[in-house]
C-alpha cells in the first residue's frame, strides 16, 4: 500500500509552471507511468490555444476527420461537455455568434430569417402568439417605430393613408384572401407605384414581405452593380 502511495501521489509538480498541485489538476495520460500529464490542465490548455492559433487550419482538420469517423461519439463528448459547462457553452455560442455576424452580416441576417420562417411554419400559432404578447407589452416601442418609418417614408406612409381611408368609406373593397397564395386572411395593400395610392394588390403578411424583400434585393444588386460617377461629370 506504501509502495503504491508513492508511485501515486496525491500532489505533483507541473513541468512547466513549477507549481505543486493536487493530481486532479493533471489531466490523464496512459503513456506516462504514472497516468497523468507532466503538464498542469492550465498549461495544457495554454499550450493547446497556442498550438490552434498557430496553425488553425491543421487542427480544423483533424476535427473533421475525427467527427467523420465517429460521428455519434462525437455528439456525445459535445453534449457531455454542455451539460458540464454551461456558462463556457454559452459564452462559446455567443462569441460564434459574433464572429459570424461580423464575417459575414448580410448571410447571418438572411440565415436568421430563414430560421424565424421556419419556426413560424412549424409553429403558426405559438408564433402568432408570441408577436401578440410583444406587442401588447411594448406598445410605446411599437409606437416609436411606427413614428420613425413614417418619418423616413412619407410617402408610403401617405399611400397606406390613402388606403386605409379608402377601405373605411367603401371606396376600396378589402377581400378576405390573399390574391397571390389564397389564404384566408386581412390582407395589406400593396403598391407596384406609390403615386397611385388606391392602385393596389391584396396580400397576406407573409407574401406581402416576401415581395418587399425580393424588390429591395433586387434594388441592392442594382445599386453595387451599377457605376459609381465619374468625377469630371
Amino acid at each position: 500500500m506504501r509502495a503504491a502511495a508513492e508511485e501515486h501521489p496525491a500532489v505533483r509538480e507541473c513541468r512547466r509552471c513549477g507549481e505543486t498541485k493536487p493530481i486532479e489538476e493533471f489531466t490523464r495520460d496512459r503513456k506516462n507511468q504514472s497516468g497523468r500529464n507532466t503538464l498542469c490542465k492550465v498549461c495544457t490548455r495554454r499550450d493547446c490555444n497556442e498550438q490552434y492559433a498557430a496553425n488553425p487550419d491543421k487542427y480544423r482538420a483533424a476535427k473533421r476527420r475525427q467527427y467523420a469517423a465517429d460521428p455519434d461519439k462525437h455528439n456525445a463528448s459535445t453534449l457531455r461537455w454542455r451539460a458540464a459547462n454551461p456558462e463556457a457553452y454559452s459564452e462559446s455560442c455567443r462569441a460564434s455568434e459574433r464572429r459570424r455576424r461580423v464575417a459575414n452580416p448580410e448571410g447571418r441576417r438572411e440565415s436568421k430569417r430563414l430560421a424565424a420562417c421556419r419556426r413560424r411554419a412549424a409553429n403558426p400559432e405559438e408564433h402568432n402568439e408570441r408577436n401578440r404578447a410583444w406587442r401588447a407589452n411594448n406598445k410605446e416601442k411599437r409606437n416609436e417605430t411606427k413614428r420613425a418609418y413614417r418619418h423616413a417614408n412619407p410617402t408610403r406612409a401617405k399611400a397606406s393613408d390613402r388606403v386605409n381611408y379608402a377601405v373605411k368609406t367603401g371606396k376600396l373593397l378589402r377581400p378576405d384572401n390573399c390574391s397571390k397564395c389564397g389564404v384566408a386572411c386581412v390582407p395589406h395593400g400593396h403598391h407596384a407605384d406609390y403615386s397611385k395610392p388606391l392602385d393596389v394588390v391584396w396580400f397576406c403578411p407573409k407574401c406581402h414581405t416576401d415581395v418587399h424583400r425580393k424588390k429591395d434585393a433586387r434594388v441592392r444588386v442594382a445599386s453595387a452593380e451599377s457605376p459609381l460617377p465619374s468625377a469630371t461629370g
